[in-house]
């Protein structure tokens, strides 16, 4: 009896130990249309599975661009600076509800970032040193 609670407490511990299955870069950036900062862009990363054993590689990271269209990615539950080393695709948009003293309607703001940059088909590798060059330059045409 003795012996089963001592392996038990042993498994408990190791894994306790194990710690997250990805690693965490810092990632940072500017978005642009058409050669402007494009301030209020939400930017979310989502990792992509590496192999059909490892379906889930990891939170995904989100980021809003301040006015001059910088922005800094924080990983998604739990909340860390980075997004997890690896393949991600990337979606780029700046619509959101209208508050509501903004519209009596309650409609959504204007999208700016044209639909080919929205639908997740940029992929973006965040290498383990991470970048301050997640730069996207979008072009409106």
């Amino acid at each position: 009896m003795m012996r089963a609670i001592s392996v038990g407490l042993i498994l408990l511990i190791l894994a306790g130990c194990g710690g997250d299955s990805y690693q965490l870069a810092p990632v940072s950036g500017q978005v642009r249309l058409d050669g402007q900062p494009l301030g209020e862009c939400q930017v979310r990363f989502q990792p992509l599975a590496i192999s059909e054993n490892k379906v889930n590689p990891g939170p995904g990271s989100f980021a809003v661009t301040d006015e001059q269209g910088r922005f800094t990615l924080k990983a998604i539950n739990p909340t860390r600076p980075g997004a997890v080393v690896g393949k991600h695709r990337v979606w780029l948009n700046t619509s959101k509800p209208a508050g509501p003293m903004e519209s009596e309607s309650g409609r959504m703001t204007p999208e700016k970032v044209p639909a080919k940059y929205r639908n997740g088909q940029i992929e973006f590798d965040v290498l383990p040193e991470g970048t301050d060059q997640a730069n996207f330059d979008l072009s409106s045409k």
